[in-house]
Parts: C-alpha cells; structure tokens; sequence
C-alpha cells in the first residue's frame, strides 16, 4: 500500500530534497485497511558516506495494538 499523501507538520507538501546535516519531519497518510494492520517497508535507502550500500527494512504494523499515549498523534 502507498501513501495517498506527503505532507510536513504543519501540512503543506513536504520537501522530497533535503540538504546534507538537516532534519526534515513528514507526515504519510495511508487508507484505511479493514483489519487494522499491514507493512511499512522502508526500502533503497542509504547513508550519505556510502551510497553504494542500499539498506531495507520491513516492520510489521496492528494499529489495534498501539498504545494510546499523549505521544502518539491520532
């Protein structure tokens, strides 16, 4: 499933280009699944000093099993 928008925090369309040594938050908006749950996979990603090693990463997601803290947003 892909997101269905980009948004920063205050939601404007976020910035897909970040400069070297900053920080940039976003915000991905999904559908709605029927049972609460699916994968996010984070996927081609690099660190700056070695952008020949792409790394991966799949977590699974049961949004029934969150805890509701004053953390959590929505």
């Amino acid at each position: 499933m892909t997101p269905i928008k980009i948004t920063d925090r205050q939601g404007n369309p976020f910035v897909q280009k970040v400069l070297s040594h900053t920080q940039n938050f976003g915000i991905l908006v999904f559908p709605r699944t029927p049972d609460g749950t699916g994968s996010l996979t984070f996927d081609q990603m690099f660190f700056e000093l070695f952008p020949d090693r792409l790394l991966s990463q799949e977590i699974d997601i049961d949004l029934k099993k969150l805890e509701k803290t004053g953390k959590l947003r929505n």
